[in-house]
């Protein structure tokens, strides 16, 4: 379970990446990057209890 939350931790470090140099090349526009960042950030501010919704376990418990 350690590897997929840190799987999904990666994942949104790569959306917000991605969102932000695809608005600067001008891809997508700014204010759907602007919302993709934003989802992203929350996601991430967020992780443990996204985490603990889908596993079902105590945030910091690896499962061993």
């Amino acid at each position: 379970m350690r590897r997929l939350g840190e799987y999904i931790t990666l994942n949104l470090v790569l959306l917000l990446l991605w969102a932000f140099l695809a608005a600067m090349d001008g891809s997508i526009a700014p204010l759907e990057g602007a919302i993709l960042f934003y989802a992203a950030f929350i996601g991430l501010l967020h992780h443990a209890s996204i985490k603990q919704f889908l596993f079902g376990s105590e945030p910091g418990d690896d499962g061993g």
